[in-house]
């Protein structure tokens, strides 16, 4: 028997999260992200995002040029510099990576309302991993 349309709903709305925010303290979705120091592995979840925002922030009120973060940790462990057109270069793709995510939840919402979406593995594949 196929979940309901409730049930698909609620599970696209768990699935958005899992894929943004992780699970069990996970990061969620990591995306590449290519800087002039090289390509480097960014989370989309909520620390992240607030983090990189404040920094854009910083980076817009010193003028451009002006603000560095000196110590960004990684996923992998590691530290980089990120200087103001790094900073802003790795805000813009986080938030397409995670706007992306609610793009394709409303897609799944759009299926599950028409019909054509009525198994998790339908919301699933409209969602990603």
């Amino acid at each position: 028997m196929e979940p309901g349309a409730e049930t698909l709903y609620a599970y696209a709305n768990r699935r958005r999260r899992e894929i943004t925010e992780g699970v069990n303290g996970g990061s969620g979705r990591i995306v590449p992200v290519t800087i002039a120091a090289g390509t480097f592995p960014f989370p989309i979840d909520a620390t992240t995002r607030n983090a990189i925002a404040s920094a854009a922030t910083a980076t817009t009120l010193a003028g451009g040029d002006a603000y560095t973060v000196p110590s960004w940790l990684l996923p992998t462990g590691r530290f980089i510099t990120l200087d103001a057109t790094a900073i802003v270069v790795v805000a813009l793709a986080i938030s397409v990576a995670f706007q992306a995510v609610f793009s394709a939840q409303a897609a799944a919402f759009a299926g599950i309302a028409d019909g054509s979406v009525t198994t998790h593995e339908a919301v699933d594949a409209i969602l990603g991993s």
